[in-house]
């Protein structure tokens, strides 16, 4: 804070003095009292050098941000599961839609019908590379190898590149 103040030194002039209190005269009631009166603040003895407080955190400040941090990695390991569950029954959805998309185009090649149990026989499940399985009668209809796997498949389903087709003929 900048004060003024009219000292018999400055020839009727005004001091400027930056300075957090005014210095005050020796004629002044504060000098007689025994105040000291600092005209800058590095002057102040809390601003000495010796008086500075060594730079770092305390161990109540590391431990709030310690348990912040964890707070906020336990809500961001959640909300991130989720949406991975929620991106592959996406992806669960989009593949099975092909699939059907895939039955019904061969269904009207073949005048109404998308196989007979003569081309799949009558197994419950067929792995990919099987030639009576429903993923060898629909490959030409469906996008890659994959349409019959999915993102979230066993071992096992993995192997026979199919996770789709459980169900048995028609």
């Amino acid at each position: 804070m900048d004060a003024c103040f009219r000292h018999p030194g400055n020839h009727g002039r005004p001091r400027r003095v930056r300075a957090f209190r005014l210095r005050a005269p020796p004629h002044d009631s504060a000098h007689r009292r025994g105040l000291r009166v600092f005209p800058h603040r590095s002057h102040h003895p809390r601003h000495h050098p010796a008086m500075k407080l060594r730079p770092g955190f305390t161990l109540v400040e590391l431990l709030v941000a310690i348990a912040v941090i964890a707070v906020l990695a336990t809500i961001t390991f959640l909300l991130g599961s989720r949406m991975i569950e929620r991106a592959n029954h996406v992806v669960d959805i989009g593949k099975m839609r092909n699939i059907n998309s895939g039955i019904l185009a061969r269904a009207c090649e073949n005048n109404g019908i998308a196989y007979s149990r003569k081309e799949v026989g009558n197994s419950s499940y067929r792995a990919w590379d099987d030639s009576l399985s429903l993923c060898k009668v629909l490959e030409e209809y469906l996008p890659g190898e994959d349409a019959w796997l999915s993102p979230v498949s066993t071992g096992f389903q993995e192997r026979n590149k199919n996770s789709y087709a459980w169900s048995r003929a028609a």
